[in-house]
């Protein structure tokens, strides 16, 4: 498979992240979020952090690691992976 066809592939992977991420970013840049309720405020900006942490944890996974086969059995490279998404949302998420 060409490297354009696996980015295409990875991209359409991340369609609802990245459409949340546009979304939002451009609410937040045009102040749009200011007509919103402070909930909602706090609400939409979790979702930027973790979509933005999703989906940097996934390039980074994806320059980082090899492909991996989810076929059951569990591997210490299975775990840091999954380990490596819940640090990197986790840490968007609290706003750092």
């Amino acid at each position: 498979m060409s490297v354009a066809k696996k980015v295409a592939k990875e991209i359409k992977r991340l369609a609802v992240d990245l459409m949340v991420i546009l979304i939002l970013f451009i609410a937040y840049a045009t102040k749009f979020y200011e007509h919103l309720h402070p909930p909602l405020q706090l609400v939409s900006l979790k979702m930027l952090l973790t979509s933005m942490g999703f989906t940097h944890c996934h390039i980074v996974r994806k320059i980082a690691f090899k492909e991996v086969e989810w076929d059951g059995n569990w591997t210490p490279r299975k775990v840091l992976i999954i380990v490596l998404y819940a640090t990197f949302i986790y840490a968007y998420s609290q706003g750092g």
